[in-house]
């Protein structure tokens, strides 16, 4: 199971520059370096994606708790 951490407005402003235009942040998980994020997608209907965060990008949001 992963551990997914809900994450916070600061959090969620510094995501937004790591992700493609116009996505929403909203979890991610430390321990397996994943972000996920709500992304509009095919006429405009949200669709979730994730992808892999490195070590520097992880430390940067834990310190924003």
């Amino acid at each position: 199971m992963l551990d997914k951490t809900q994450l916070n407005n600061n959090q969620i402003q510094l995501a937004k520059g790591w992700l493609p235009s116009g996505s929403q942040p909203y979890a991610y998980s430390p321990s397996n370096r994943l972000i996920w994020y709500w992304q509009t997608w095919n006429n405009g209907l949200p669709i979730k994606g994730s992808t892999r965060l490195t070590p520097d990008q992880i430390s940067q949001l834990q310190q924003l708790n």
